[in-house]
């Protein structure tokens, strides 16, 4: 938040008394020092220096707390490193969970050392909160009045506003507490301030316990005197309260005659953590679908009160948690540290171990090794959690080695990584080379991978509650007929066995499982969409986009809860150039707007929407440098070759002339020195694909012009993906949609396969001989439905039928964003059915080339190639 806004005065307007109150204090300041001020402080309703009350040194917090936060490494490491008003407000917004001075149960550690200090800090006390640690940090920061106002008016988070509240009762006069509070005493917004959950109250309900109590949980707040307590208390009884129409307190106003002193928005939060505008319906996003499950599963199955508990993950589970929860998600459940399963760790035998892992030999080693005997244990006891099905071998494994140190030992059918709200993945790239490799030696290594992955997809369609129908891609490989028989195997066991289950039968949604080779020109051509175009472009890994912004490195996660990425990354890239500096000249005049008025109205309003503005413009921002550097790649080479490449995958050029010679197309892309090798070769794949094979002597006389010998296997293996490369194919190229009509970019015209077959299978126009089910196909989806004689048909019966329906579609060998993209645009166009879309791993053009190219090499040399690069 700004300070150079001019001072705050006193002269408000009856309706803004809820910005008035807390800046109209007391001229007197009982005992107060002057704070940080470098000059006298100017206390009372004329200044922006706070002045603080009490002991300076210690915030008049309780010893036993204050040398907790000060020893805590939470405190001496991570928090140093934040240094404005801005970031400590950041903090508490995304790390704040509840307002307990300790963490949940650590008071009956105490003494504890080792791993568990490393959470909060382990002193005599116990593990002191986030909450207390932040807390403390501000009163470091010596805060102005108006940063104060920024607190308790936050928007974003109730935990912001309660810290802001709590800075007030311990460091400001008593005499002054009535005039912070009084304005926000029927604050309606909810928080849960019990560490673990389950005192849910309202800010309102809040400040009358900091007035009128001196316990809060396990501390004391600063004395009130005696008398100030009995004004606080008398102002409270005769004050008007609020009546539900049911008789109780708190919602509506019976009292006409007071006004309402707080002008914030009626939209409630959605959660103790996050406001409306920043929680975007998470609940509905598969991210939180797999973290509710696994809460239920693993978390709630195992909690005792007052326990901590060290977490083993392997590389698996590690992803799997990290793509749908947060390091304080994981404390609130009791963990107080996570360790990796496969390294050498310290035994911690006073305290229990859960184990995530998934059911694999390295793995349940890994474990077995914790539990050799029982003087070498190296925790108290264990609690096992698979991810999906443990062989027989290996349980037997574990019941033989170390059966009395487990407490419990389940499987919770949980395999997959929820990337985004409709894409998921199985993260097996392996998979890739298993399925496509033509070495017959590889044939037991994808006899296993196809089980596993049957498995996986499995967990997907339990974790959905879907029993769906299974069909797939009838040609021209016959993995997807395998996975399919696979799939539809298992369903019917999981279904079979799970007798909590309601589902007995078929959904009303259908799994589509299909070979990689069904649309190559998806996978090489240039997308010029946000996030395909920055993922082909640019050197993002792990979602993590590094950038200069004022001569210094910075980073950015690109993920959905960027509510920005989020709105612009399937946008366009000529759109997003326009759209980001719009919104960044939107923001700065409304802001220069409000900062030209000089009532208090306006300067609480420019307070409290301060942080919001600083945060936007950061997002934007950073997308603004991630479209720059998109363009900065794309304009001295790829737009030129982007023509090309539209031309030659669409076999027409913009005007909608057919291309008569697709070499003369593909010739100007050879002959420019400025293309590199891998471009080079996905313009000739192209070609390749657009005329549905060459000769030998033509693919040879393209090699060696090109000098690409060594990388030829990335053009002739295509031909293990059953795409036609030598010789032309004798079967023509499979129809399209005729979509001309479509408005779309000159250099964006293809449209990916993946589009036209999930339109088909919501509209029930996938040819059956192409697209065989193997189980019985639901009655929704096949264009039937038995409807009851004394029943009179309904045009859009199968429709309401549909409604709520998924379509759960499965590329085996990866999927693009481009065709990530397509998921979500349909299900956008036809609102009755949700597109979940997923494969083995995520691509792009270069990683798969590289993958092509190692098809026809051994195992062991494909994997020490990767290994050493």
């Amino acid at each position: 938040m700004a300070n150079n806004s001019p001072a705050l005065t006193g002269n408000s307007q009856p309706q803004h008394q809820a910005a008035a109150a807390a800046a109209q204090q007391q001229q007197q300041c009982g005992g107060g020092g002057g704070g940080g001020a470098t000059k006298p402080a100017v206390s009372g309703k004329q200044g922006n220096v706070l002045p603080l009350w009490g002991n300076e040194k210690t915030m008049n917090l309780n010893p036993m707390i204050l040398t907790n936060i000060l020893s805590s490494p939470y405190f001496k490491v991570q928090l140093y490193e934040l240094k404005t008003y801005h970031e400590v407000v950041d903090e508490i917004y995304f790390k704040v969970t509840h307002v307990e001075p300790w963490e949940k149960g650590s008071r009956k550690t105490a003494g504890q050392t080792g791993m568990c200090g490393g959470v909060r800090g382990v002193g005599t006390g116990g593990i002191v909160s986030t909450a207390f640690c932040l807390l403390y940090k501000l009163f470091t920061l010596k805060l102005t009045r108006k940063q104060v106002m920024g607190l308790i008016t936050h928007t974003d988070s109730p935990y912001i506003r309660a810290l802001g509240f709590m800075y007030i009762r311990y460091t400001q006069p008593p005499t002054d507490l009535w005039d912070w509070f009084e304005s926000f005493l029927d604050d309606e917004e909810d928080l849960d301030v019990k560490a673990g959950g389950g005192c849910v109250m309202t800010i309102g309900e809040m400040l009358r316990s900091f007035l009128t109590k001196l316990e809060w949980f396990s501390t004391l707040f600063p004395r009130i005197p005696v008398p100030v307590q009995k004004n606080i208390d008398q102002q409270i009884k005769t004050r008007p309260r609020k009546i539900k129409k049911d008789g109780k307190e708190g919602a509506e106003e019976i009292d006409r005659h007071v006004e309402r002193r707080r002008s914030r928005s009626p939209r409630r939060s959605l959660s103790p953590r996050r406001s409306p505008r920043r929680s975007r319906s998470r609940s509905h996003h598969r991210k939180s679908v797999v973290w509710q499950k696994i809460k239920a599963t693993v978390f709630d199955d195992c909690k005792k009160e007052d326990e901590w508990k060290i977490m083993l993950l392997d590389e698996f589970t590690t992803k799997l948690l990290a793509s749908c929860c947060k390091m304080t998600d994981l404390l609130a459940e009791g963990i107080t540290v996570v360790e990796n399963i496969y390294k050498n760790r310290e035994p911690v035998r006073q305290m229990k171990a859960l184990y995530f892992i998934t059911p694999t030999s390295k793995s349940v080693d890994c474990f077995l090794r914790d539990f050799g005997s029982k003087s070498e244990n190296k925790y108290k006891a264990a609690y096992i959690y698979f991810t999906d099905f443990c062989p027989d071998s290996l349980f037997n494994k574990i019941k033989a080695s170390c059966s009395k140190s487990i407490r419990r030992c389940k499987e919770i059918n949980i395999s997959f990584l929820p990337l985004e709200s409709q894409v998921y993945t199985l993260d097996v790239p392996d998979a890739f080379y298993y399925c496509y490799s033509p070495d017959p030696s590889n044939a037991n290594g994808k006899d296993a991978i196809m089980e596993a992955m049957a498995d996986q997809i499995v967990t997907v369609c339990a974790t959905l509650d879907e029993n769906p129908g299974v069909r797939y891609k009838s040609k021209p490989l016959d993995n997807a007929s395998k996975l399919a028989q696979l799939v539809e195997k298992k369903l019917e066991n999981y279904y079979k066995i799970d007798e909590k289950s309601l589902i007995k039968g078929k959904t009303h949604s259908q799994l589509i499982i299909i070979d990689r080779g069904f649309d190559p020109v998806s996978t090489v051509l240039h997308e010029l969409t946000f996030q395909a175009m920055a993922y082909d472009l640019l050197p993002i890994e792990n979602d993590t986009y590094k950038y200069k912004t004022d001569g210094k490195e910075k980073e950015a996660i690109l993920e959905e809860d960027d509510d920005l990425w989020v709105r612009i990354r399937h946008r366009h890239i000529a759109v997003v150039l326009e759209e980001i500096p719009k919104l960044m000249k939107e923001i700065s005049s409304t802001k220069k707007a409000t900062e030209g008025k000089t009532s208090l109205s306006a300067l609480a309003q420019l307070m409290k929407k301060m942080p919001h503005f600083r945060k936007q413009i950061t997002k934007q921002v950073v997308h603004l440098n991630l479209a720059e550097d998109c363009m900065n790649k794309f304009k001295p080479n790829i737009e030129k070759l982007c023509k090309t490449e539209q031309d030659l995958a669409l076999g027409t050029d913009a005007e909608g002339q057919k291309v008569k010679d697709s070499m003369r197309v593909l010739l100007p892309v050879l002959l420019n020195k400025n293309h590199d090798t891998y471009d080079k070769i996905r313009a000739i794949l192209l070609y390749i694909f657009s005329i549905n094979g060459t000769t030998e002597e033509n693919l040879d006389r393209l090699i060696q012009n090109v000098k690409i010998e060594n990388e030829s296997d990335m053009i002739r293996n295509w031909s293990y993906l059953g795409v036609p490369i030598v010789p032309p194919s004798q079967q023509g190229k499979p129809l399209r949609k005729d979509r001309s009509a479509e408005e779309t970019f000159q250099l964006s015209r293809w449209t990916p396969f993946i589009k036209d077959i999930l339109e088909d299978a919501i509209e029930n126009r996938l040819d059956s001989k192409e697209w065989p089910y193997c189980s019985q196909c639901p009655a929704v989806w096949n264009g039937s439905g038995a409807v009851s004689a004394r029943q009179k048909p309904r045009a859009n019966y199968l429709e309401d039928r549909k409604n709520g329906s998924k379509l759960i579609v499965f590329v085996i060998g990866g999927i693009t964003y481009s065709e990530m993209r397509c998921a979500y645009e349909v299900s956008q166009a036809h609102k009755s059915c949700e597109v979940i879309i997923g494969s083995t791993h995520i691509l792009t053009p270069k990683k798969l080339l590289d993958d092509i190219k190692m098809l026809n090499k051994p195992k062991d040399k494909v994997s020490f190639i990767k290994d050493g690069e």
